[in-house]
């Protein structure tokens, strides 16, 4: 059976925004179909560098890892706390949701903090 209609193709652009790279490290959120609902959700992802991997102190790179190989990923702690509040504020804007996951997690640690003392 043959159509009598035209169609024309389109494509949908999600966009996929990425952050300032803090040491090669960058977060990045893309537009995505929601799994099992209809519509789209933020995902978000730390992207971290390879520069920074290491197995016996020696950097990742060029290397042919084994299934057995214990690989170290080394902190700057400085930089690293930056990107991780970077990524807690992200987190936090991607939804309603996701903010009040934030602020239960922060109200908990300091909850601790004051119990610890």
């Amino acid at each position: 059976m043959i159509i009598p209609l035209t169609f024309n193709e389109y494509e949908i652009v999600k966009p996929v925004l990425i952050s300032e790279y803090i040491d090669n490290d960058f977060i990045e959120i893309k537009i995505k179909n929601k799994q099992k609902a209809v519509g789209i959700q933020p995902m978000l992802f730390l992207n971290l560098s390879a520069k920074n991997f290491y197995i016996n102190n020696e950097s990742i790179i060029g290397k042919n890892i084994q299934t057995k190989d214990v690989i170290q990923y080394v902190i700057d702690p400085k930089k690293f706390m930056n990107l991780f509040v970077n990524l807690l504020l992200v987190f936090a804007n991607l939804s309603k949701e996701h903010n009040q996951d934030i602020l239960r997690i922060l109200n908990s640690i300091l909850d601790y903090s004051i119990n610890i003392e």
